[in-house]
């Protein structure tokens, strides 16, 4: 989470969730994923994440 907590907060998550969706899906091919448990350095917090993600967007290189 980003934002704080309470309806403000709530409404702002959302609206950034949203938008962030919306610019993947507006790509030819791409991938959305959180890491929630995770603070800035994902890289060190959720590393195998960030090969799942790498290993993702070469198997959609390969496939064209």
């Amino acid at each position: 989470r980003i934002f704080p907590p309470g309806e403000i907060g709530d409404e702002l998550e959302q609206d950034w969730l949203r938008t962030n969706r919306d610019l993947v899906q507006a790509q030819k091919k791409g991938r959305f994923a959180i890491a929630s448990e995770s603070g800035h350095f994902v890289h060190a917090d959720q590393p195998a994440l960030i090969v799942e993600m790498v290993r993702t967007v070469i198997e959609m290189r390969d496939a064209r």
